[in-house]
C-alpha cells in the first residue's frame, strides 16, 4: 500500500508539472496521446498476469518447474504479439487519421515515437510470476522508480520551457522502461523458482490449448475494461475537443486513486481466493471477499463526501483556476471508481469460479451502459456529463457480479446439503 501511495503522490505531481507548464490545449493533446498508446494495449492483451497466476500455481502445486517455465514463456508471447499489435494500429491511428481522436496532423508525428515505443510495452507474463513467487514489493518498486523517472523528466522539461514533442518523447522513452525491466526480473525470478521444483515434467491442467483458452476469454474481459478506461478519453476529445480532454484528464487522475488502490488489492487478493476456489472452499472464498467489499465502502465513502465538498478548490490550488471546471467530471469518474473499489473483489470471484467468459458477458451488458451514458453525458450537460460513462459500467457490473455469485453460492450449499428425508 506504501506503494501505492508513493507511486500515486509521483503521479500527482508529474500532473501539477505539467499542467503549469502545458496550456489546456497541449496537456489534452499529451493526455489523449497517452490514452490512445494504453487503449490500444489493453484493446489487444491477452490479460496474461492472471493467466500466469491461475495456471503456475497448478504447476508450483504439482512442483513442475518445466511446466511453470512454459506457461511464463507462452504468456510472454502473447504479449509481444499483443504490444506489436497495439504498436502498428496505434502509429497508424496517429499518422493517418489523428483527427478520429481529436489530434491535428502535426501532434500526430510527433506522436508517432509514443506508437513505436509501445513494442517493447509488456510484461504482463513476467508480473503475474513475479507475483505468484511472493514478489510483489518487486512489482511495486519498478512502478515507484518510473513514477519518479517521469515527474523528474517533467520537472526538467518544465524549467527548460520545452514543446510538447519534448515531452512526448520523454514520457515515451521512461514508459517502456517499466515492462523491460519486469520482464528481465520475470525472468531471473522463474529461474530460481523452478529450478526448486522437482516434480513431472509437463501437467494436464495447463496445456497451451488450455492457456491460450482462458486467455482469449479473459481478452475479452480486458477490452471492456480497457474501454471503460480509456475509450472515454477519447470520446471526449471528440466530442468536445482537447480542452475538455484536459479537463476530463486532470479529473480522471484524481478518480484513479480509488482504481489504483483497488487494482493493488485485486492483484493481491486474486492468488489467495484461486487457491480457496481450487480448493473446493468457495463459500470461505465469497465470505473473505463481502468482508473486502465492507471495509472497502467504509473507506471509499468518506473520500467521496472530502472531495465533494473540497474537491474544486482542491484542483484549483493544485493546478489552476481554469482547471476548477473539472469537478462536475471528478465527482461522476471518483463515484464509479469507489463502486469499482469497494466490489474489486468480485470481478475476481467470478472469473475463478464461473470462468473469464462468464465475466466477458457480464461485462459486454455493463459496457453497453457505458456507451450510452459516455456520450450522453457530454451531449446533454457538456464538459459537466464527462465521466458518466464509468459510473454507469461499474454499477451495473457490480450488480450483476453479485447476482451471479449469490446464484452460485446458493447452488453449492444446495448441493452439499444432505436431504433430511433420505433414508
Amino acid at each position: 500500500m506504501a506503494g501505492q501511495l508513493a507511486a500515486t503522490s509521483l503521479g500527482f505531481a508529474t500532473l501539477a508539472l505539467n499542467t503549469n507548464a502545458l496550456g489546456l490545449e497541449d496537456l489534452g493533446r499529451l493526455i489523449l496521446v497517452q490514452a490512445a498508446g494504453e487503449m490500444a494495449l489493453g484493446l489487444c492483451s491477452f490479460g496474461s498476469w492472471s493467466m500466469a497466476v491461475r495456471f503456475g500455481a497448478s504447476a508450483i502445486n504439482a512442483r513442475d518447474g518445466a511446466g511453470l517455465r512454459a506457461i511464463w514463456r507462452f504468456g510472454l508471447m502473447l504479449d509481444a504479439l499483443s504490444a506489436a499489435a497495439a504498436a502498428l494500429v496505434v502509429l497508424g491511428l496517429f499518422l493517418l487519421v489523428p483527427e478520429w481522436i481529436g489530434l491535428s496532423a502535426e501532434t500526430g508525428r510527433a506522436g508517432a515515437i509514443y506508437a513505436a515505443t509501445l513494442a517493447v510495452s509488456f510484461a504482463g507474463s513476467s508480473t503475474g510470476i513475479l507475483r505468484l513467487c511472493d514478489a510483489f514489493r518487486t512489482v511495486i518498486a519498478v512502478e515507484v522508480a518510473v513514477a519518479a523517472m517521469l515527474c523528474a523528466n517533467a520537472a526538467v522539461l518544465s524549467q527548460l520551457g520545452a514543446g510538447i514533442g519534448s515531452y512526448l518523447v520523454g514520457v515515451s522513452l521512461i514508459t517502456a522502461i517499466g515492462p523491460v525491466t519486469l520482464n528481465l526480473l520475470g525472468w531471473r525470478r522463474l529461474r530460481r523458482v523452478a529450478a526448486t521444483l522437482d516434480g513431472p515434467a509437463a501437467g494436464t491442467s495447463y496445456t497451451p490449448r488450455d492457456m491460450l483458452r482462458f486467455a482469449l476469454g479473459l481478452s475479452g474481459v480486458t477490452i471492456m475494461s480497457t474501454l471503460q478506461n480509456r475509450a472515454e478519453f477519447l470520446i471526449v476529445g471528440n466530442l468536445l475537443g482537447p480542452a475538455a480532454g484536459a479537463l476530463f484528464g486532470v479529473a480522471y487522475r484524481f478518480g484513479a486513486l480509488f482504481s489504483r488502490f483497488a487494482e493493488a488489492g485485486r492483484q493481491s487478493v486474486y492468488p489467495e481466493l484461486g487457491h480457496m476456489v481450487a480448493g473446493g472452499r468457495f463459500d470461505q472464498a465469497v465470505q473473505v471477499a463481502f468482508r473486502l467489499v465492507r471495509l472497502a465502502a467504509v473507506l471509499a465513502v468518506p473520500a467521496l463526501g472530502v472531495l465533494a465538498l473540497w474537491g474544486g478548490p482542491l484542483l484549483s490550488k493544485l493546478f489552476g483556476p481554469a482547471y476548477a471546471a473539472a469537478w462536475p467530471n471528478m465527482m461522476l469518474i471518483s463515484a464509479g471508481m469507489a463502486v469499482g473499489t469497494a466490489t474489486f473483489a468480485l470481478d475476481s470471484l467470478v472469473v475463478l469460479r464461473f470462468g473469464a467468459d462468464r465475466l466477458f458477458g457480464i461485462s459486454l451488458i455493463a459496457f453497453c451502459t457505458f456507451i450510452m451514458a459516455a456520450v450522453a453525458g457530454p451531449l446533454m450537460l457538456g464538459t459537466a456529463g464527462a465521466g458518466a460513462g464509468r459510473l454507469g459500467y461499474t454499477l451495473v457490473l457490480a450488480g450483476l457480479s453479485l447476482r451471479l455469485i449469490l446464484r452460485g453460492r446458493a447452488a453449492d450449499r444446495n448441493r452439499f446439503t444432505p436431504d433430511k428425508d433420505a433414508p
